[in-house]
């Protein structure tokens, strides 16, 4: 079940991630994904179940140790494009914009 987080006296769902699918896409341990973050092993676990909510820089810690992006930690299954994401962090960082242009060229086409 979700959890709640209060905005201004009201609540809100805590937004779904896929952190823990994530996870074990990279067969990592809560304990292992600690280390590798720099973060306590309870935290992740609530962030996991979303009984906390994710701060920015936990989810950039936890995308770093995952070797993926904030984006996809918070937008999806990594079954889902595993393999694009896999190519995309593989990439210079000068060859990103050109990926890019790639992709919108074949979205447009």
């Amino acid at each position: 079940m979700p959890g709640k987080r209060k905005t201004e006296g009201q609540e809100r769902p805590i937004p779904e991630n896929f952190i823990r699918a994530w996870r074990r896409h990279r067969g990592l341990s809560l304990e292992k994904l600690a280390e590798k973050a720099g973060l306590a092993v309870p935290t992740i676990s609530n962030v996991e179940k979303r009984k906390k909510d994710v701060t920015g820089k936990t989810l950039l810690a936890l995308a770093n140790a995952l070797e993926t992006t904030p984006a996809a930690l918070l937008s999806g299954d990594p079954k889902d494009d595993a393999p694009f994401w896999e190519t995309w962090n593989q990439l210079r960082p000068e060859q990103k914009p050109v990926a890019i242009r790639v992709i919108q060229a074949m979205k447009d086409a």
